[in-house]
């Protein structure tokens, strides 16, 4: 267990542009990631739905990946917001005195919690002045209803006199992607995240069920891991980590949909930045 302490890196990918496929390391994480705006954001210059913020200081890592709903009121309004209360919330949880069941209580409650803060942004959230008579009642219609965004968040502790096996929290609610692999190849959640039809609304909190808790020790399935919105449901199709050269030109616009991904690789020995998966190299 390294005592080497590595400073707290913070990244936010901003929403009103493209991100190309960046790469990141800090202590025992390797990551990269990219964000494409759907090409009518990017023509008009609209800022886009998805946000993803992250959180590393080389022995734990912590992100949340949100895709606004475009229906609703301003659904990056709803996924920036949550992006950055989910990461300010697993940094700081207790990973040692909880349940998996007391965990959904508690994760549950603070989405319904964050419903108050986040209602507030959308009642102040100016309109602009060149819209339409017509545009203007509809959004402000909307507005009574909120902003909504998929999501999902995970926080990975390497092992430490804390968490000697390590530590894996991760949690979603709608469409959002979210894989583990291991040595055996992809884990539990077998397949990635179940998908749902549910939303987080800032108006209501979870619009239908509850956000899903999983746990579980680093050490028994975790080395690689990849997040995405639905606009790269191609990856769907991908039984193990894809290939930077894969990433790329999926990422590639032009796209129909907004499309982000962050993918994480967790360094095993030494200052190796390779992990395999399945059989074969993935490199980062």
């Amino acid at each position: 267990m390294s005592q080497k302490r590595w400073a707290t890196r913070c990244i936010r990918l901003p929403m009103d542009r493209e991100t190309p496929l960046q790469q990141g390391a800090s202590g025992g994480f390797v990551w990269r990631y990219a964000y494409t705006r759907a090409e009518e954001a990017r023509t008009s210059g609209e800022t886009g739905q998805d946000s993803l913020a992250l959180r590393c200081n080389g022995e734990r890592l912590v992100f949340a990946l949100c895709d606004g709903v475009g229906e609703s009121f301003f659904g990056d309004l709803a996924a920036r917001f949550l992006s950055r209360a989910l990461v300010q919330w697993l940094w700081t949880v207790d990973m040692t005195g909880w349940e998996t069941v007391e965990m959904e209580v508690i994760m549950n409650r603070l989405l319904r919690n964050l419903t108050v803060p986040a209602t507030r942004l959308v009642v102040e959230h100016p309109l602009p002045d060149s819209l339409t008579h017509v545009v203007r009642a509809v959004l402000e219609e909307k507005r009574g209803h909120g902003s909504q965004t998929s999501f999902v968040c995970a926080r990975l502790d390497l092992p430490s006199l804390t968490l000697p096996e390590g530590g894996v929290l991760a949690a979603w609610v709608g469409d959002t992607r979210l894989r583990f692999w291991g040595p055996q190849g992809e884990t539990a959640p077998p397949g990635g995240v179940a998908v749902t039809t549910g939303r987080w609304s800032t108006t209501t909190g979870v619009t239908a069920g509850s956000a899903t808790i999983f746990r579980s020790s680093m050490s028994e399935m975790v080395e690689q891991v990849l997040a995405y919105t639905d606009g790269l449901v191609a990856l769907d199709a991908e039984p193990s980590p894809p290939h930077p050269v894969t990433l790329s030109r999926q990422i590639r616009p032009p796209r129909e949909d907004d499309c982000c991904f962050l993918s994480i690789a967790i360094r095993n020995r030494g200052n190796s930045a390779r992990t395999r998966v399945q059989g074969r190299i993935a490199y980062y």
